[in-house]
């Protein structure tokens, strides 16, 4: 999950943060237990964010480790999709695999 905030500036549990005038901004960053939605060449899954860390290769990334299901590969591109369905691409950057359920970290850059 997101936060919404209202014209007010009051927060509360959502996908998406609106700027004073209610302007849709991007996706904010997703925080540990948040659910997710990935989109994937092998179809749409869903995904619950473990941990959140800066990306050390680049200046605006962070890694999203979540668990989630199915045939992920390192290298493989994904999409972190909104309720809005606004899209924010992702890569693989290691699966770990537990059982049916499998660890997977994604790299992205989410819009400032």
């Amino acid at each position: 999950m997101f936060v919404i905030a209202d014209t007010l500036g009051r927060r509360a549990r959502g996908e998406y943060f609106l700027r004073e005038h209610g302007d849709l901004l991007s996706m904010q960053r997703p925080k540990v237990d948040d659910d997710l939605t990935l989109l994937t060449d092998f179809g749409k899954t869903e995904a619950i964010v473990v941990e959140v860390i800066e990306n050390p290769a680049t200046e605006e990334g962070v890694l999203v480790k979540v668990m989630t299901r199915g045939p992920f590969e390192q290298g493989q591109q994904v999409w972190i999709v909104g309720r809005d369905r606004s899209k924010v691409g992702a890569t693989v950057e290691d699966v770990v695999k537990q059982t049916i359920d499998s660890e997977v970290t994604l790299s992205t850059v989410l819009p400032a």
